[in-house]
């Protein structure tokens, strides 16, 4: 529409400038009457040809001035488009099991940071918690295990492209029975809830929020998964 309107202008302002180069002739000259002789046309052309032509000389100069700078400009926001993009994170929630361990981990499958900057468990589309600790039943004390878990901070966290981000990690003895029991526990509290993590790019765009149920009968087992770094 904006470049519509400019071109109307133009062309109105053209033939308001050809009118008033002809009716300033005419104005000067019409006394003699219309004239029967080759060189007074002759003198009328070059007049025209000079007034007018200068007139589109410029016109001319404009028009390819404004359109290299709508081209200087659709190259640039075309340029940001791609570095963006090419930026892009993408994230993916995997959980891992076997007998001794459970781990549930974010994992950054873009092509640029993933900087995440608010993560809710739900239940029922409720939120229940903003981090794990809240959720784990506390153990008998003479069981051994590893228990680590995840919350966001003020500065929110960065997972770099092809890495991942611990969430929750419990880990014992694979020979502690106790444990197979808090692990099941566990799975129990869990299963059915919902993961919920915003996330933007370096550009401070805002990606869509990645959902991710927690089921616990169709996981990844650790044996078959390779980990990567995690960084925060």
């Amino acid at each position: 529409m904006k470049n519509k309107t400019l071109l109307i202008i133009l062309w109105l302002s053209s033939l308001l400038f050809i009118s008033i180069t002809i009716w300033a002739y005419y104005s000067n000259f019409h006394q003699n009457g219309l004239s029967n002789n080759p060189e007074n046309w002759s003198q009328f052309a070059n007049y025209l040809g000079g007034v007018i032509g200068s007139f589109i000389s410029l016109l001319n100069l404009i028009i390819l001035t404004y359109l290299s700078i709508r081209l200087v400009k659709n190259d640039d926001e075309r340029n940001k488009w791609t570095l963006q993009e090419l930026a892009r994170p993408l994230g993916n929630i995997i959980t891992i099991k076997n007998d001794n361990s459970l781990q549930i981990i974010v994992e950054n499958c873009g092509l640029g940071p993933m900087i995440m900057t608010k993560m809710e468990i739900c239940e029922n589309n409720k939120v229940i918690s903003n981090t794990f600790s809240q959720l784990i039943l506390p153990c008998e004390d003479d069981v051994e295990f590893d228990f680590s878990f995840f919350s966001i901070s003020s500065e929110n966290a960065i997972v770099a492209k092809d890495k991942t981000l611990t969430l929750l990690k419990i880990k014992g003895k694979k020979s502690e029975i106790d444990f197979k029991k808090i692990i099941n526990k566990t799975r129990k509290i869990l299963d059915g809830l919902t993961i919920k993590i915003e996330y933007s790019d370096i550009y401070h765009r805002k990606i869509e929020t990645l959902i991710c149920p927690i089921n616990f009968h169709n996981i990844e087992s650790a044996n078959n998964y390779i980990p990567k770094s995690n960084v925060l």
